[in-house]
């Protein structure tokens, strides 16, 4: 019997240790000390339409309008258009205001994603173990439920997210100095109804890597969608005891 009690008590001390010592294995922006950036986006939804209206006469001012990403470790992320206050013509302003919605779904959309390996949410949520191989995470920003291939590398995610949408993804990840690395993904939206395949390539700086581009495959009901985005001109901040 005291031998049946130790042994139970190793599984546990281990299982303990393998929640707390996850973080370690993957690259984290706290672990870089990145407390934020910004940057510029460039969207192949306008990129198709400046080269539909080529040779043309309209009066988008493209040149003049930005996609401007801010990230921050402590208040999220968000997208915003510079240059819209300069038009003057309601209807244009319209238009473009729908063109770059979807410029923001797809943004907002890949950072949610990117953002619970990033910033740390699987590893600094309190964790409910299933089994060896399994935990779930719940917060204010929904459920995670965690399957890993062995003690370190995660194999499945199911996400589901307070609005009721629910999302099973499947990641890939590079090795690097500062950990695993999100290289990419795919994802099963709502039981199937959108299927995705996302590619990340990386700006690499000291021990730190940020998105430079990003390719997604969409596959709805009756269509399928390739887009991509670059992340350019970046702003980074650091923690000051990065600083130091």
């Amino acid at each position: 019997m005291k031998a049946v009690v130790i042994f139970i008590s190793i599984i546990c001390l281990f299982l303990t240790r393998q929640e707390e010592n996850l973080e370690d294995f993957y690259f984290t922006l706290s672990k870089v000390k990145v407390q934020a950036f910004e940057s510029v986006i460039q969207h192949s939804i306008v990129d198709n339409l400046k080269v539909r209206l080529e040779g043309k006469s309209n009066k988008i001012p493209f040149d003049d309008l930005e996609v401007v990403f801010t990230y921050n470790t402590d208040k999220g992320f968000s997208n915003r258009i510079t240059g819209l206050e300069q038009i003057d013509d309601p209807k244009l302003k319209e238009i473009l205001k729908d063109l770059y919605s979807g410029v923001d779904v797809n943004v907002i959309g890949f950072f949610e994603i990117w953002d619970i390996f990033a910033n740390g949410r699987l590893f600094s949520s309190p964790k409910m173990t299933e089994s060896k191989n399994h935990f779930v995470i719940k917060d204010e920003d929904g459920i995670l439920s965690v399957e890993l291939q062995n003690e370190e590398v995660i194999k499945k995610l199911i996400i589901e997210k307070v609005d009721g949408q629910i999302i099973e993804l499947l990641p890939d990840f590079k090795n690097t100095p500062s950990g695993y690395l999100l290289s990419g993904y795919r994802a099963k939206i709502n039981n199937g109804v959108i299927k995705m395949e996302v590619q990340i390539s990386y700006l690499e700086g000291k021990n730190y890597y940020l998105p430079k581009k990003v390719e997604m495959s969409v596959l709805t009901v009756d269509k399928k969608h390739e887009v991509y985005f670059s992340c350019t001109n970046y702003k980074l901040s650091f923690t000051p005891s990065s600083l130091e």
